[in-house]
């Protein structure tokens, strides 16, 4: 029997939580996420509730910082002195800190972390983030679970062959935030509707930017068991992850995967680990501008068309 707690904070909530837990015979417990759980409950969940410690499973950024996906002012933030964090909650307020100072956040994340059974990551970058911060702490890297069937599928990649005048269609999947590079999408539209260039964005999901909306498809929300659909219908040839923080996994890369597409992605997070040795799957700079995306997906492009010169291999550092 597995049961989820929602977000709470009470010192009463922790004490049901271990009453429940105990009434349950409970021997194992999971912590995915603390979103929305105060700092009294973080306390007791590092060690003030009768509870079997937790293996904590390492989804984002949150015991670092209450910005859970480490991006501010545009950029990943490369998680700076704890002053200059306190500068940018400050400057922007839209993460709960419940008071906290940056210093006491980490140490709360640090006092959880420290108090868990296990902390599992899901790649070798979230892990070495985590301990580069907490460097006491034992991370292990854990990779979520494939058969061995699955992963040499998802080395297979469909390319789609383009004549002259065809455009490359370009999918990004997902909820398309400012952090997942939403800003950068509206610049690459741009320059493609400017120039005329043959590429076509859509938006397999949903963006925060109208003006990204405007001038590409987006998709809308969709159900997991149709994103596969989706991805045929609308014919795409390059799946393309602009993301701006270091994500830690990716499912929508999974799903990318699955459909065994050509992929480009930023140099931040998981992407770069998780497509090593796979051919058609190349490496950008997360600081790379529009002008050189497009440089890129348009090489990309000649290469569907045999015109080109880029390499179909692995990991090839388009940009910087």
């Amino acid at each position: 029997m597995s049961y989820t707690i929602p977000s709470c904070g009470a010192s009463e909530d922790g004490q049901f939580l271990a009453h429940l837990a105990a009434l349950a015979n409970v021997t194992a417990v999971e912590i995915h996420s603390l979103v929305g759980f105060t700092p009294e409950m973080w306390r007791l969940l590092s060690g003030g509730l009768d509870l079997p410690r937790a293996d904590f499973y390492v989804h984002d950024y949150h015991t670092l910082c209450p910005r859970i996906n480490l991006f501010s002012q545009g950029r990943f933030c490369h998680v700076p002195g704890t002053d200059a964090c306190d500068t940018c909650l400050v400057a922007r307020p839209l993460a709960a800190t419940y008071g906290l100072p940056t210093e006491l956040w980490r140490q709360q994340g640090h006092d959880l972390l420290a108090h868990a059974r296990a902390v599992i990551a899901p790649s070798v970058d979230a892990q070495r983030r985590l301990q580069q911060t907490y460097t006491d702490i034992t991370v292990t890297m854990r990779g979520h679970e494939e058969s061995p069937a699955l992963t040499r599928r998802r080395q297979i990649v469909r390319t789609r062959q383009l004549d002259e005048h065809a455009p490359l269609v370009v999918g990004v999947i997902g909820g398309i935030s400012q952090e997942k590079g939403a800003n950068l999408l509206d610049e690459i539209s741009l320059l493609i509707e400017k120039r005329g260039l043959p590429i076509k964005l859509v938006v397999i999901g949903y963006t925060s930017s109208r003006d990204l909306a405007k001038r590409c498809i987006v998709t809308g929300r969709y159900e997991e068991d149709a994103l596969q659909q989706l991805i045929n219908e609308h014919g795409i040839g390059l799946a393309l992850f602009p993301a701006l923080w270091p994500e830690t996994y990716s499912y929508t890369l999974s799903a990318a995967l699955d459909a065994q597409l050509p992929i480009l992605a930023t140099d931040l997070g998981a992407f770069a680990e998780r497509l090593a040795e796979r051919p058609y799957s190349w490496i950008i700079s997360a600081d790379a501008s529009a002008d050189q995306f497009l440089a890129a997906m348009l090489a990309i492009r000649d290469l569907a068309t045999g015109n080109g010169n880029v390499s179909a291999e692995h990991n090839l550092a388009l940009i910087g």
